[in-house]
């Protein structure tokens, strides 16, 4: 069964380099960035699956340019969601709206329909 894991885990680590390479032009800049992270992180990973960290480490110094501790733990859970459901996790960031507009307000619109 651990063979089998192993053996599964070089297969997908083989693929991801195939669609990184066959792929390049059409992803996002933020996604293939992330897909290569967690390539680098898994080809650090030694065949017991120890080195986290030290792995994380390295797979955020070779990606990004700022390489905080916080960037290789944010590495790794990529790795462990992209390893379990086959796509990068959703990012919320800049998706919500950050400031409450007079005109979103449906009283104020209608109370200006009304005096135009």
């Amino acid at each position: 069964m651990e063979n089998e894991d192993s053996f599964n885990l070089k297969e997908r680590i083989e693929n991801l380099k195939v669609k990184l390479k066959e792929n390049q032009r059409s992803l996002t800049v933020t996604e293939y960035n992330k897909k290569q992270a967690i390539f680098e992180y898994l080809k650090r990973l030694d065949n017991n699956g120890n080195g986290k960290v030290k792995a994380s480490m390295e797979a955020a110094k070779l990606v990004f340019i700022e390489s905080a501790l916080h960037r290789a733990k944010t590495i790794y859970y990529w790795t462990n969601y992209w390893l379990q459901y086959n796509y990068l996790p959703i990012s919320y960031q800049d998706k919500y709206q950050k400031i409450v507009h007079l005109i979103d307000d449906e009283d104020i619109v209608e109370k200006c329909h009304i005096w135009i």
